[in-house]
């Protein structure tokens, strides 16, 4: 896919690219492994809608920009669902971007355990230990985002509730329902640290700082510039008037403590509705940290078929999203 406002680049869901490739060309047997892999990643999300979702995941990682290392977390290709719907709503912002593109380098912490259990020997000054598995932790992923003008507080909004939706099982009115949480890959830093890994998101904890300026979604001042300058508020606006007037008359007494009627907007032509909230509207922090967790997917399939720790060692199965 062509580069869109610096913002997307790399390759589109079909596996076109205007890249040149940077890893050499994959045998017919591993194209062949690699589809069944990504059929059974995709039976985990019933993202197996459509056929060309195997093709277009391994174009994605066969192939990339290697100006463009930034850290980013997405839906299956071709997938229907959250901003990929044909309404995806407040997600919207992140159909341009084809998920979250971190704005800042986030911290992703890793953790790579084998597990021993220990036996004691009689007569012997030490302790025996034989092997039980391995396994990867859960990633904890630490990110910062702001916002300077409404287009990037949408974004902001876009991200954070993709995470919380992230969260969700299809369920109800959902043609998917009884369908676990999506499956969301994790790219960045390069085809040997995360190239479209599949994980899920398991926690997400997100803090809406109390030191900071909120924002408006719906500025309409807002430029067209997605760095544009932050549009602030003269002290004497409407929504500041009427802020205060609520404050004021709330409280339902007049002069010498003798209480009224409960004041409200309602009872009170003077003041419109509108001032209070523009339709749609959400504030959202200048500066905030999003905290979430995710867990690492591989299929049974995958691990008892094509799993060899040469190639892991040698770096061919980070290639190929294993984690």
């Amino acid at each position: 896919m062509a580069e869109n406002n610096t913002i997307v680049e790399g390759v589109d869901q079909t596996g076109n690219t205007g890249v040149e490739q940077i890893a050499s060309e994959p045998t017919t047997a591993e194209l062949e492994a690699q589809d069944e892999a990504l059929e059974n990643a995709y039976n985990y999300s019933q993202n197996i809608q459509n056929p060309d979702n195997q093709s277009a995941l391994t174009g994605q990682r066969g192939e990339r920009n290697l100006d463009d290392w930034r850290v980013r977390l997405r839906l299956a290709p071709q997938s229907d669902y959250l901003y990929n719907a044909p309404d995806p709503g407040i997600l919207a912002p992140l159909k341009q971007t084809d998920g979250i593109i971190f704005p800042y380098t986030p911290q992703i912490t890793q953790s790579y355990s084998a597990r021993y259990s220990a036996y004691d020997l009689p007569h012997s000054n030490y302790r025996g230990y034989f092997y039980g598995g391995s396994h990867q932790d859960q990633l904890v992923v630490t990110a910062k985002f702001t916002a300077q003008d409404s287009k990037e507080a949408k974004y902001l909004l876009a991200c954070m509730h993709f995470l919380r939706s992230c969260t969700k099982m299809f369920y109800g009115q959902d043609a998917q329902r009884g369908t676990p949480p999506p499956l969301v890959f994790l790219s960045g830093y390069g085809e040997y640290q995360f190239n479209e890994h599949p994980c899920v998101v398991k926690d997400l904890n997100l803090v809406l700082p109390d030191n900071v300026d909120y924002i408006s979604t719906t500025d309409s001042n807002d430029s067209s510039d997605f760095t544009g300058p932050i549009n602030t508020q003269s002290s004497t606006s409407p929504n500041f008037v009427s802020s205060i007037l609520s404050r004021l008359f709330g409280t339902g007494l007049s002069t010498g403590g003798v209480q009224e009627e409960a004041y409200s907007t309602a009872n009170d032509s003077t003041i419109s509705q509108t001032v209070y909230r523009a339709d749609g509207e959400a504030r959202v922090p200048t500066s905030m940290d999003f905290n979430f967790y995710l867990l690492p997917i591989q299929t049974r399939s995958q691990v008892s078929n094509e799993y060899s720790l040469k190639d892991y060692a040698s770096g061919k199965l980070l290639k190929r999203g294993y984690w």
